[in-house]
């Protein structure tokens, strides 16, 4: 397969992108960003991203050792385990190293597995010209009061832009910034998207894959029980029966859940206006083809809830009963597929890798709950 004419030769990715992925780098579409170590394209970052993704990811990591320590006085409260035990745990879990020595390491990993490298700000860009953006109110500045707080963009936007000029190259941003947005607009260097799936998208040499693809919306048009199709079912499935689901629910009582589960019902795939499924690729390479679905789930949560409310005399928490709940849900879900084999046959000749389902259901509300009083006439 012959390497495809790209419109781009470099990708970056804005803070807030990996913000929205959750700063999860070894999966969904972040982890697919692996495909660019090797290839043509570069995945840069400018040093003042850097530094914030650093500091993102050390606030994560705190957080999750905040709520380690938290957990192992649960622990010790009730006794459940030795002093030296839960010592050996807690470094098991802990990692080895500050907050930001590991913020460091898992940033450094990621490079060497996307080919990434950072730009120098200093080299690239100069304060004359950030304040003449700043002054005459150019992206990403604008006219606001607040526009101060846009120094690390533009300062990321020069660089960017002034390191294309040098490399004569064209540049592909990934940015659900308005800033950002506006900046790509009216320059001739950089063009800017708000997914980073679309972004991943265009480096792809999608004519291997259109047969593939062709085949798989015509098997969901068909309704064929294809092997694919299995497996998307059977990973929605098993994604629901993982899923941590969290109540909202409005109550004069206090609640507490005894079990809540969600049950598959069905799921579609969500379409173009054309009426195809919405089927796009994510990556491929000699090796490997990850195709992108976008699937609607609807599925039944049960949920029974213990309720009880505080006596007033005795300050104690009196039960009042419980109430069981059977509520009808759908939500929107990304859907990798990846496969491997010889993209130019059919379908039926590709082997299957694995089906990854991005979103779970989340947040459920009840509305108002009170408890199954049991009266009979």
């Amino acid at each position: 397969m012959t390497a495809p004419e790209l419109d781009y030769e470099a990708l970056v990715i804005d803070t807030c992108i990996f913000e929205a992925h959750g700063l999860r780098l070894g999966r969904g579409f972040l982890k697919q960003l692996e495909q660019f170590a090797d290839g043509p394209v570069s995945l840069v970052f400018p040093d003042i991203v850097h530094g914030e993704l650093t500091a993102h990811i050390k606030r994560r990591i705190e957080s999750i050792r905040t709520k380690i320590d938290s957990s192992l006085e649960d622990v010790d409260q009730f006794d459940m385990s030795t002093p030296t035990d839960r010592e050996r745990a807690k470094a098991l879990v802990y990692g080895e190293g500050s907050s930001g020595e590991i913020a460091k390491r898992v940033l450094t990993r990621f490079y060497e597995s996307t080919g990434a490298f950072t730009i120098e700000s200093a080299k690239y860009s100069d304060s004359g010209t950030l304040v003449d953006m700043y002054f005459s109110g150019k992206a990403p500045f604008g006219t606001t009061a607040k526009r101060k707080h846009e120094f690390p963009d533009a300062i990321a936007l020069v660089t960017l832009e002034e390191w294309a000029r040098t490399s004569e190259i064209q540049l592909l941003a990934v940015s659900s910034d308005g800033g950002w947005k506006e900046f790509g607009e009216s320059s001739e260097l950089i063009d800017v998207v708000g997914d980073l799936g679309e972004a991943i998208s265009r480096f792809q040499p999608h004519n291997a894959a259109k047969r593939v693809i062709g085949d798989l919306v015509r098997a969901i048009k068909e309704e064929r029980p294809i092997a694919v199709l299995a497996a998307i079912e059977g990973a929605i499935r098993e994604s629901l029966e993982d899923a941590d689901i969290y109540i909202e629910a409005d109550s004069m009582f206090y609640y507490e859940e005894d079990e809540i589960y969600a049950e598959y019902v069905r799921h579609g795939f969500i379409e173009y206006p054309t009426g195809n499924p919405e089927v796009s690729v994510v990556r491929v390479d000699s090796s490997i083809l990850v195709i992108r679905l976008v699937a609607e789930v609807g599925c039944d949560v049960h949920c029974s809830l213990s309720l009880s409310m505080r006596d007033p005399i005795d300050k104690d928490y009196v039960s009042v009963g419980s109430t069981r709940f059977t509520a009808e849900r759908s939500y929107q879900t990304d859907v990798l597929v990846s496969l491997a084999g010889d993209f130019s046959a059919d379908l039926d000749g590709l082997d299957l890798v694995g089906v990854e389902v991005l979103d779970k259901i989340g947040y459920v509300d009840l509305g108002t709950i009170e408890p199954e009083w049991g009266f009979e006439g």
